[in-house]
């Protein structure tokens, strides 16, 4: 499969998610929220066992990142979260919506990744709070990343306050407090590390 093959499917995955949300809107259960990531390159394939029980899975480096990927959906926000070299491998990449979050070192692997959040097929409502916030996201992200930190930590203050339910926001804040409250800010390289759970 292509990777654009499976970056629509993740859409569709999205969209289904959101229409199953909205017919139990009425009943007592809280909605289901879906982080997908998604990468692309060689795996191994095998199946293994015998007749009466056999089970079939796939091996590899770029599998590997895909789950430290679907990780980050719960601190970067909902929707898909793709390596950013990704994006260059879609036929049409500037057909989809998506904001920078920068260089991550994830659980595995000693080169940082850099990432994005594709926010195609959420909601309305959340795909119109990610949009609208793109641009002033990714200035603050870009203070923040060139060590102004009061000047990204104002931004994202102010973020917050029009658009809480967006998780990247706290996520960025609390790292900028722990830079400053730890006197680490001056010697940080701009690569985010995901705390091992």
């Amino acid at each position: 499969p292509s990777p654009d093959a499976a970056h629509n499917t993740a859409i569709g995955r999205q969209r289904v998610d959101s229409a199953f949300n909205e017919s139990r809107a009425n009943e007592p259960y809280p909605p289901l929220e879906v982080g997908i990531g998604l990468n692309y390159g060689p795996l191994i394939l095998g199946t293994v066992g015998e007749v009466n029980r056999m089970d079939t899975t796939v091996s590899a480096d770029s599998v590997n990142l895909c789950s430290r990927l679907e990780g980050l959906c719960k601190l970067y926000g909902k929707g898909i979260i793709v390596p950013f070299e990704f994006l260059d491998t879609l036929e049409n990449p500037d057909m989809y919506h998506w904001r920078y979050l920068g260089l991550i070192r994830v659980q595995g692997r000693k080169k940082p990744v850099e990432v994005v959040h594709i926010y195609d097929g959420l909601p309305d409502e959340d795909f119109n709070r990610f949009h609208t916030t793109k641009t002033r996201f990714e200035d603050a992200l870009h203070l923040y990343r060139n060590s102004e930190y009061e000047r990204a930590m104002e931004e994202f203050r102010k973020l917050a306050t029009e658009t809480p339910d967006d998780p990247a926001l706290f996520t960025f804040m609390t790292q900028i407090h722990r830079l400053i409250a730890s006197g680490l800010g001056d010697e940080w390289d701009g690569i985010e590390c995901v705390p091992v759970k």
